[in-house]
């Protein structure tokens, strides 16, 4: 049911560390630190990365940033896809296509609520002075 589905997103825990985690990220439930910790990492060669104790460090909330090493090779043990991250060109047309999208949709408005899209903006600005 929804309910039941609702309750799984909201106690969602990292695969990587345990920690409170809001979805999947590189096709495993990951907590956002793990997803950025992966993100910067994976595709560093691992044995540019060292374990003081021989590969066997527990990774949880509390040591996940102790041994790099071991929380890397944690991601690949749970199966984390580094072939999902994306590189710098691929982000950039992301971009693009998303503010295309976006200007699109402005367009298809008429001037009055084209000005109504524009004003949330100008309060933004007038608030940060």
């Amino acid at each position: 049911s929804n309910s039941i589905q609702e309750y799984q997103l909201l106690n969602l825990e990292c695969r990587v560390c345990g920690a409170p985690a809001h979805g999947y990220n590189f096709d495993q439930i990951t907590c956002e630190s793990c997803k950025a910790f992966f993100r910067r990492n994976a595709l560093r060669d691992m044995s540019q990365l060292r374990c003081r104790y021989l590969g066997s460090c527990i990774i949880n909330n509390n040591t996940r940033r102790q041994c790099a090493y071991c929380r890397l090779k944690k991601c690949f043990d749970i199966k984390m896809r580094k072939d999902w991250i994306r590189t710098k060109e691929e982000k950039q047309l992301r971009q693009l296509i998303k503010l295309s999208k976006e200007q699109k949709k402005i367009n298809n408005l008429t001037n009055h609520q084209q000005s109504l899209v524009n004003l949330p903006i100008i309060i933004r600005k007038k608030k940060t002075f």
